[in-house]
């Protein structure tokens, strides 16, 4: 390596390089300047292609009657963050969408994500080809159904659970399909597949863009988080697309009630498009339990 840690690859420099700091203006280090006294380079590597750092080497560029010294610590790998689970986008309006390029599933293709919601029928991804096509929907709160053609007619399998998917919780899907079978899992643990029909199995071919949100006309729309996208095992930046202020999405998994916009003590309900304020435990009324109500006043004489 040309460059110490707390500096980038390749400007030869120390920290105090970079920042301006050094105690020699002339030199790009702290150790060396022609001092008495110890001085100090350090700083954090965080190019990730040269983690972890296995082994230090030192070169000398003295000479063998310089007597100079020299001292090193390497600290531990320290991880933060995480570039999957922290890749979460918010759908806001059941209209918008994240377009991504056509989607080569052929033979053999996979899909994963996680999703938070509250709504009970949309469609989380569509492609389609000239015959061909896939859509992953939710159906009634409780049932997840992968469709597709592949030049046989329509197949689907669906999973149906015992509990509620739009419960604004986070739960996973994955689709898988070869020339075996289409399999959907969900939450890891529930699964069910289709077999393909006998005789050859022809490749899905889809030309159209894969539709993250929606149909690809934009129809039945989600509106809650999504994040951890998988296509064919490689991560998808979601995020990427919000930089530019896409239409109807947000970085982040962030709701309506965050604001806490129910006043009073009501209750707020998620719909990440809007949401709703429960009064019933308030003394007030009406959108965001703001007006006051009459109470009717009961006594008892004995």
């Amino acid at each position: 390596m040309d460059y110490w840690a707390g500096a980038l690859p390749g400007t030869r420099k120390c920290e105090c390089g970079i920042l301006g700091k050094c105690i020699d203006p002339t030199k790009w280090c702290n150790c060396d300047a022609n001092s008495l006294e110890w001085q100090e380079d350090g700083g954090d590597i965080r190019e990730k292609e040269f983690l972890p750092v296995k082994t230090v080497r030192f070169g000398d560029t003295g000479t063998p009657l310089d007597e100079k010294q020299g001292r090193y610590t390497l600290g531990p790998l320290r991880c933060e963050g995480d570039d999957l689970f922290s890749n979460v986008v918010t759908f806001r309006i059941s209209d918008a969408t994240i377009n991504l390029p056509p989607f080569d599933m052929g033979h053999s293709g996979d899909i994963y994500l996680e999703f938070k919601t509250t709504v009970e029928n949309a469609v989380l991804f569509h492609a389609t080809g000239p015959t061909d096509y896939i859509k992953l929907s939710i159906i009634g709160g409780t049932k997840l159904q992968f469709q597709y053609q592949a030049g046989s007619g329509p197949l689907g399998v669906n999973v149906e659970t015992s509990y509620h998917l739009n419960d604004n919780n986070w739960h996973t899907i994955s689709v898988e399909r070869n020339r075996k079978e289409a399999r959907l899992v969900v939450d890891g643990s529930l699964k069910n597949e289709v077999r393909e029909p006998a005789g050859p199995v022809r490749a899905l071919y889809l030309t159209s863009d894969l539709v993250i949100g929606a149909t690809t006309d934009y129809r039945d729309g989600y509106v809650g988080c999504i994040r951890a996208l998988l296509l064919n095992g490689k991560m998808v930046d979601l995020k990427q697309f919000t930089t530019n202020g896409l239409y109807g999405v947000n970085s982040g998994c962030v709701g309506r009630c965050t604001s806490s916009p129910c006043l009073n003590n009501g209750t707020c309900f998620e719909k990440y498009d809007g949401y709703s304020c429960d009064c019933r435990w308030s003394a007030f009324k009406g959108p965001i339990c703001a007006d006051g109500k009459l109470n009717n006043l009961l006594t008892i004489s004995i």
